[in-house]
């Protein structure tokens, strides 16, 4: 005869477990509910080179024809939109949709230094780059002081 040693405390976080993945399944939104087109935010990494800001963003599944890359008042801001794939009439059945869509929109701070004249932007296999140049650092002008004259009393 063996000995077992038995945690009551297992079996308790084992229930746990069990009801909050029944709870989590249970409030998923399902196909055609409006909660399914939830907004998302792609992951974007932003660096600092000698001559430009270059920001790359994950933007997997969205068309190119589908950003818009705008800048004002020193603010880069990128929108989109990853569309549901469209479901055939054999489809009709399918009762989840986990895939993240709709639309997104991230917007990032830039120094003065950024030239928004001179910003590019280019797609390819689900990244977005956009490079946004630097403008020419301004020299102060030096101006030089003279003596007044001086001033004749009358």
């Amino acid at each position: 005869m063996s000995i077992v040693r038995h945690d009551p405390w297992n079996t308790a976080f084992s229930l746990n477990a069990d009801v909050s993945r029944w709870l989590e399944g249970m409030m998923r939104p399902r196909v055609g509910d409006p909660r399914s087109l939830s907004n998302w935010v792609p992951a974007a990494d932003v660096r600092e080179e000698s001559d430009s800001f270059v920001i790359n963003a994950d933007i997997p599944g969205v068309k190119l024809a589908d950003i818009e890359v705008t800048m004002e008042d020193g603010v880069l801001s990128i929108k989109g939109e990853r569309k549901l794939a469209q479901q055939s009439e054999s489809d009709r059945y399918i009762s989840r949709v986990e895939r993240v869509h709709g639309t997104f929109m991230r917007s990032f701070q830039l120094p003065d230094s950024a030239d928004p004249e001179r910003v590019t932007a280019s797609g390819r296999d689900g990244e977005l780059s956009v490079r946004i140049a630097k403008r020419e650092a301004r020299v102060p002008r030096r101006i030089e002081v003279h003596a007044q004259p001086d001033s004749v009393d009358a």
